[in-house]
């Protein structure tokens, strides 16, 4: 088994870029609290984790027989995590309005079905698109933006 698959429970729940960043930020806190004797990890995993984040990496700890109160043991286990977050591929996702957490994740599912299963959406909001949207991927940028239809309409009547 790849380690990433073993955080599949977690990754599969993680839509967009700041979500993912939110969730390295409280694991650093989390790592960070392993060098503390006098801090327990599990009560700092639930102080910096969502209830079931905190829960589902405690699972997985105990599936895999890592022992989180071992410093070294839950120092790897989350660092790991981490690392994995910091590589997943990104799409860039700029539209028009502010989606709502239903469409980020239609619009992530679909891009797990047909790229890669764990990518992470990078939204940005730019309203001057008016409609549509622009993607990045890949080194690749395209614009579907109504913004850039009307652009080119528009240029072409000045032309005639």
């Amino acid at each position: 088994m790849e380690k990433i698959d073993l955080y599949a429970q977690i990754l599969n729940e993680l839509y967009t870029t700041r979500q993912s960043n939110l969730l390295i930020d409280a694991l650093g806190h989390a790592v960070d609290s392993t060098y503390d004797d006098k801090k327990n990890i599990h009560d700092v995993l639930q102080s910096v984790l969502p209830f079931d984040q905190s829960d589902t990496l405690v699972e997985i700890a105990k599936e895999t027989h890592i022992d989180l109160n071992d410093n070294i043991q839950a120092q790897t286990f989350i660092s790991d995590l981490i690392t994995i977050l910091k590589e997943l591929p990104t799409v860039d996702l700029t539209l028009a309005y502010s989606p709502t957490y239903e469409q980020l994740r239609s619009y992530s599912k679909w891009w797990r079905r047909n790229s890669q299963p764990f990518i992470l959406l990078n939204i940005t909001i730019n309203k001057g698109l008016i409609a549509g949207a622009m993607i990045g991927y890949d080194g690749i940028m395209r614009d579907y933006s109504l913004h850039k239809v009307l652009g080119t309409y528009i240029e072409e009547k000045h032309e005639k």
